[in-house]
């Protein structure tokens, strides 16, 4: 999440208080949504790569239990070390995941609504992921 916060930190127009005027900064919707897709894209990527390296561990617990048949012992040992790093690629995929859906939704409100409403609404979006 912290790319995706990143990217809309830059785009969220700040709040003056005091005396001061406030300036007019125009939103730049169009280059929100292209950062937005790059993000999108390279967390595809990210998310492929680590289904790739799940189905890998997998395919490697299999070997091992064909190749060590008569070793119970040296097989448990093994998937101790195989299944914590299974669990941690699964980890890391659920929050790939929890970041990807956050940045598909933004897009399609930042394409649904006027820049206007939607530059209000870049404060409740960060607040929220």
């Amino acid at each position: 999440m912290k790319d995706f916060k990143k990217i809309l930190r830059r785009y969220v127009v700040p709040v003056k208080l005091g005396d001061e005027e406030p300036q007019e900064t125009q939103f730049q919707a169009k280059q929100l949504k292209i950062d937005l897709q790059r993000l999108r894209k390279s967390k595809d990527w990210a998310f492929f790569i680590c289904t790739t390296m799940v189905v890998l561990a997998f395919f490697v617990s299999i070997g091992v239990v064909i190749a060590l048949f008569r070793k119970p012992e040296q097989i448990a040992i093994i998937f101790s070390a195989t299944g914590l790093t299974t669990a941690g690629l699964i980890s890391v995929m659920r929050g790939i995941w929890k970041e990807k859906v956050a940045i598909e939704l933004t897009i399609a409100l930042l394409g649904n609504m006027r820049p206007e409403s939607f530059e209000s609404l870049l404060p409740v979006i960060m607040k929220k992921f």
